[in-house]
């Protein structure tokens, strides 16, 4: 064993374990994983002609999900997760450190509507 692979054991020990760490439990393409969520809304917004005050309608709702590589081998563009009866859908993906990937995802204000 290595430090890193010491600091990558106890990484993953602690953050993916949604009993008593940081992690939510999600159901991603099919299988229940624990992961990290960032929320967040997509930059591109349009303007609501119907609102004076000149209101702003978020185009997409996102979120970041960083998944363990023992819980997801390869993840693909693409893939659904599930949350609380919200489907997200994996846009981008990055390998981060610590055995993780990192996966940029949306949901369209039509998926919210659908439920």
């Amino acid at each position: 064993m290595t430090v890193r692979s010491d600091c990558v054991t106890d990484f993953q020990a602690a953050a993916f374990d949604s009993a008593s760490g940081l992690a939510r439990t999600v159901t991603y393409e099919g299988a229940a994983i624990d992961g990290l969520l960032t929320y967040g809304n997509d930059p591109q917004v349009e303007r609501s002609a119907m609102n004076l005050g000149g209101g702003l309608r978020y185009l997409s709702q996102r979120a970041i999900l960083t998944v363990s590589e023992a819980d997801v081998s390869q993840p693909q563009e693409g893939d659904t997760w599930v949350l609380g009866g919200v489907t997200w859908t994996v846009q981008a993906i990055s390998h981060g450190e610590m055995g993780c990937w990192i996966l940029d995802c949306y949901r369209s204000p039509r998926a919210m509507a659908k439920g």
